[in-house]
């Protein structure tokens, strides 16, 4: 042949073969699922299925061509397959937390082991879904902070999905000395991390005890919120002070308006002065009282007071009373109800394990504001008592007078009677209300069933019943079933029936109503819901020469779906209202809300309504936009405009407040609000008015306390005898720091036995013990007593450390540290001739897995991990035992790893194996 031929014929041997096989006639290799999903555990399963076609028993190797980071779980080895034999491999693939999100190609290679061009190979598609993930740690928080003292704080932030996610890093700060967080914003791959660091400077005369704000990430799904409270400590403590006292605040307003109409302009002046008073009467707190007074003066009115008002509160373990301007009730069937002043009195006594006792009584006589038009007073007794877990009954007795111009004294007396029952499964009200002629009954009861539940409301009231409800009868059903975790479907009925006594001078109301409604809720984190709903209204005022006939059907759109910053809810609902006596009409109505956080101290909500004659014939549209703003230093700007417009009547309506939090409580607001309608005639109607109110801390003292002294004192290094500054120390809730010659002082606390403390996150690396005490000290103290001590601080020997959980991808990487173990119990031992002087030590990691001792003894201590429990679940820690040399005036350092453990797989089955055949 010649030479030229060879490649033609080679060429044509190539185009002639399939382009999508590589297999061998004698060797079939067939995937029995060609498309898989990568569940939960990160491990999926491929099942291939193998025929030996040859007549040749053969022996083959398989391969399995995995994308980067992916493990074949199943060790591949040399198989044999008699001839015509068929056979299912499984081979299991572990995907590894951090593999991206897509479709990867996984292929399968046979080959037969003597004979190299006996081979096929098959492919695989794997599904990886996206899986958002987030956590944060806290690296270094300051256990406390000091007046006019800068810091730090450092947080690692770890993609723990397997999508390429971008983060935004936003920071309340509800009291203004947070500086600033870097980066603000960031891309982090899967199982990548970033280090957030937090910085800060407390002012010099903080306002505050603790220093709160928040971390808030956001990503994919739900915001990741991080709250820090670090304790702030002044100086000098305030102490409980020299007197009992209720507390008290002052708040005084002034008001301007000015009213503008077509003919004229009036401007309005006023004055408010509101106190609030509260505290406990006692020493021992058993007696508690709450005091509101509110009075207002305006100017154009010099003798007339237009807004006073006042309320008074007293309570101990078994009353409760109070007087002045107030709400009463009894039952909701009795109604009769008022708003004016008087006095309430509620008694239910204490058992003697300090439980509420079973049974209470309740009573009340009011009546109403002067300015009423028609005067109304009320008496009434209520009482309550629990006869089991699931059964309680209530009763009451109400007397009623009310004064009409034109008919006189009205006099009402009527009882009723109220018992609930709850079960498991059920619940069940029943009531009924009389007058001592005519009475009114109401029953509600709900039952639940699986993922089924269902409601029923029955209430009817007597003609010319003197309760509520009275002449009506209204029919609530409905039902509910939660079809599973998504997905919901409603359907309710409602009929009310007005007038039964059929007076013709008014309507005679029998409407009904029927809804049915699905919601389903879309995405894994279920942030979309959906709602579909139809409803049918028939309202029908039954008198020959009717008001009110017309039906309304309707359905309804409605979606909703959360992002990041925003929240975004629209409605649709499209129908018809018919009257009976005229032509059809189409209506409509869209409702659409946003709100938007575009940083934490910021908040805005925009909502759009038009209501284009679905209900009424009448139409109606509004627009509003509400804004809030944080502003630093406990500032807040909030401000809200709404245009709306009915029947060619539009209206405007703003208004923009302010408000400022001052040093020691105080606090100022500033308002400004504009209303601006037209009247039928198209004439505007403007009012406008500015508010400002100052508030501050007005205490009430009762009494001198008797019980209350004075420590002050030096703290010294025992060998120099120089003064330690910087260094705080704790006399239980008071703290206290050193100044530059070491003194501190403690003013106005309870006179009783203290344990003075060192705080060791303010030792500056240092350890110091009060000698034979150790960290702290023992100091009694005497009422009247003004204590000046003079301490000395000796060297001592200390442990500090934390406990982190390493992963792999964390070992693997330099420089990266992992997450903080929090409530691991460690035991300090002390070893040699220590034992026999001091005694083992107990202590917990805290939040960020550290631990810290301080006032040791120098020599040989041992630090011992025996409870592993708190360690996260499949770790385990490198080393459980430390040996120590401690040394005088120094912190030895350790830090502790936990790591993944390896994992068996646990056997099942018996022993011998199982039998498989065919």
């Amino acid at each position: 042949m010649p030479k030229q031929a060879i490649p033609l014929l080679l060429l044509s041997m190539l185009l002639a073969w399939p382009a999508s096989s590589t297999a061998d006639t004698r060797l079939q290799v067939l995937a029995l699922e060609r498309q898989l999903d990568a569940d939960k555990r990160g491990i999926v399963t491929l099942r291939m299925e193998i025929e030996n076609r040859d007549t040749t028993d053969r022996a083959f190797q398989e391969y399995l061509q995995l994308p980067d980071g992916w493990k074949l779980l199943t060790t591949p080895a040399p198989f044999n397959l008699a001839a015509g034999q068929r056979e299912v491999r499984l081979l299991h693939v572990l995907v590894p937390n951090h593999s991206t999100a897509g479709q990867f190609t996984l292929t399968y290679q046979l080959q037969a082991s003597d004979d190299s061009s006996l081979h096929s190979q098959e492919t695989v598609q794997v599904a990886v879904p996206a899986l958002p993930g987030i956590q944060l740690s806290r690296l270094s928080v300051p256990a406390n902070l000091l007046a006019g003292e800068s810091y730090q704080a450092q947080f690692l932030l770890t993609n723990t999905g397997n999508l390429p996610q971008a983060y935004r890093i936003g920071l309340h700060d509800a009291d203004g000395y947070a500086l600033g967080i870097h980066p603000a914003k960031l891309q982090l791959a899967p199982g990548a991390s970033q280090t957030l660091t937090l910085t800060g400077k407390v002012v010099a005369q903080p306002d505050t005890d603790v220093h709160r704000l928040t971390l808030m990430i956001y990503g994919a799904g739900e915001p990741l919120e991080e709250a820090l409270n670090i304790p702030v400590i002044p100086a000098t403590p305030e102490g409980v002070g020299t007197h009992h006292r209720l507390y008290g605040e002052l708040g005084v307003g002034y008001r301007v308006t000015q009213q503008a109409a077509e003919t004229q302009e009036t401007t309005q002046q006023a004055a408010t002065v509101d106190y609030r008073l509260r505290g406990a009467l006692d020493p021992l707190g058993e007696h508690r009282v709450d005091l509101h007074l509110r009075t207002g003066r305006a100017f154009d009115q010099p003798f007339a007071a237009d807004d006073a008002q006042y309320q008074l509160r007293y309570e101990n373990d078994d009353w409760q009373v109070k007087a002045g301007d107030q709400s009463f009730h009894t039952h909701r069937l009795t109604g009769n109800s008022l708003s004016g002043t008087g006095i309430e009195a509620r008694y239910q006594p204490q058992t003697a394990t300090g439980q509420a006792a079973s049974g209470s009584v309740r009573a009340f006589h009011g009546q109403s504001d002067q300015e009423a038009e028609e005067s109304v007073r009320a008496s009434a007794i209520i009482g309550h008592y629990q006869l089991s877990e699931d059964l309680e009954v209530s009763g009451a007795l109400l007397h009623h007078e009310q004064d009409q111009a034109d008919t006189g004294k009205q006099l009402k007396n009527l009882a009723s009677l109220e018992a609930r029952w709850g079960g498991e499964q059920a619940d069940l009200t029943a009531a009924l209300a009389h007058d001592g002629e005519r009475q009114a009954l109401a029953l509600d009861t709900t039952a639940r069933y699986g993922k089924l539940s269902s409601h029923l409301n029955y209430l009817r009231g007597d003609t010319d019943f003197e309760g509520a409800y009275a002449d009506t009868e209204q029919l609530n059903i409905g039902g509910q079933w939660q079809t599973d975790d998504k997905t919901r479907l409603s359907a309710q009925a409602r009929r009310i029936r007005n007038n039964l006594s059929a007076d013709n001078s008014r309507e005679i109301r029998n409407d009904y109503e029927y809804r049915l409604r699905a919601e389903r809720a879309v995405g894994e984190k279920a942030t979309t819901q959906i709602g579909l709903g139809l409803r049918y209204r028939d309202e029908r005022d039954q008198r020959a020469t009717p008001t009110t006939d017309q039906t309304l059907t309707a359905a309804s759109l409605n979606y909703q779906t959360r992002f990041d910053t925003l929240n975004l809810s629209a409605q649709l609902e499209v129908g018809k209202r018919q009257r009976h006596d005229a032509a059809t009409h189409v209506g409509n109505r869209q409702q659409i809300a946003l709100g938007w956080k575009p940083a934490e101290r910021w908040d805005m909500a925009l909502d759009y309504s038009r209501d284009a004659g679905l209900d009424s014939s009448s139409s109606r549209q509004a627009l509003g936009v509400r804004t809030d703003y944080r502003l630093p230093n406990n500032q807040e700007l909030s401000g809200y405009l709404q245009i709306a417009e009915a029947e060619d009547t539009p209206s405007t309506t703003a208004n923009l407040s302010y408000r400022k939090l001052l040093k020691k409580q105080r606090k100022l607001a500033i308002g400004f609000s504009h209303r601006q309608t037209a009247n039928t005639g198209n004439k505007p109607l403007k009012d406008t008015s500015i508010q400002v109110d100052y508030t501050l801390p007005l205490d009430l003292p009762l009494r001198q306390r008797k019980d209350i002294a004075t420590l002050c004192g030096q703290l010294l290094d025992a060998g120099s005898r120089l003064p330690l500054s910087g260094i705080v120390l704790n006399l239980e809730n008071h703290s206290a720091v050193t100044d530059a010659q070491g003194k501190f002082c403690y003013p106005n606390v309870l006179a009783k036995d203290y344990r003075l403390q060192l705080d060791p996150s303010r030792l500056q690396g240092r350890s110091y013990s009060f000698g034979e005490e150790s960290l702290g000290k023992t100091i009694r103290l005497q009422a009247g007593d003004q204590r000046n001590l003079q301490l000395l601080l000796y060297p001592a020997a200390g442990l500090s450390g934390q406990v982190l959980s390493w992963s792999h991808s964390a070992l693997s990487a330099h420089g990266q540290a992992g997450a903080a173990v929090p409530h691991l119990p460690l035991e300090l031992r002390p070893m040699g001739t220590l034992a026999t002087t001091a005694k083992p030590l107990f202590r917990e990691t805290d939040a960020e897995g550290r631990f810290n001792l301080i006032g040791l003894a120098p020599g040989t201590w041992q630090l011992v991990i025996n409870d592993q429990q708190a360690l996260p679940k499949h770790y385990r820690l490198e080393q459980s035992q430390w040996q120590l040399e401690l040394k005088a005036g120094q912190i030895h350092q350790l830090n502790i790893r936990a790591v993944p453990k390896q994992q068996d797989i646990e056997k099942t089955g018996p022993a011998e194996g199982f039998s498989v055949s065919g």
